[in-house]
């Protein structure tokens, strides 16, 4: 029975142990680091995401600081920084939410407007495409507003 409860207490370790140089957690990210543009003034607080294009890569995601700087992070890599090598498909969304109360019912939700063209919210429209490669990745992202 102590031999049982030995093995069952090392048997976590182990697995962890086998897993630690090929799990999803130690794969080979990229720091990606970058600017939001629109009509070449830094956009604040927009939501920037990496869809992978192809079979490499994992979404990456970022947020733009009040000069329209972001840096990516991941689920994957190391410690969620950056992003994984491929080719990816850029999104950047920025939206305002509202408090909306119907007067009719009294009840109120939230009513999000986006704020940035509809062009830059979808795969299949957006002109950004952007291969991750091996190193440091500086990314400039100029959106037009027409």
């Amino acid at each position: 029975m102590k031999m049982y409860r030995t093995l069952l207490s090392i048997l976590p370790l182990l697995l962890l142990a086998g897993c630690a140089n090929h799990g999803p957690f130690r794969a080979d990210t990229q720091f990606v680091d970058g600017i939001v543009l629109l009509d070449g003034e830094p956009v604040a607080h927009a939501i920037v995401q990496f869809v992978p294009s192809g079979d490499e890569g994992e979404l990456a995601t970022g947020l733009t600081d009040e000069n329209g700087r972001f840096n990516l992070t991941s689920l994957y890599g190391n410690r969620g920084r950056g992003a994984l090598r491929g080719t990816y498909k850029v999104l950047v969304s920025k939206d305002q939410s509202d408090w909306v109360i119907d007067p009719r019912t009294g009840e109120g939700h939230t009513v999000a407007t986006p704020l940035l063209p509809a062009i830059y919210l979808d795969e299949a429209t957006t002109p950004f495409e952007v291969t991750i490669q091996r190193g440091r990745n500086r990314v400039s992202l100029e959106l037009q507003s027409r």
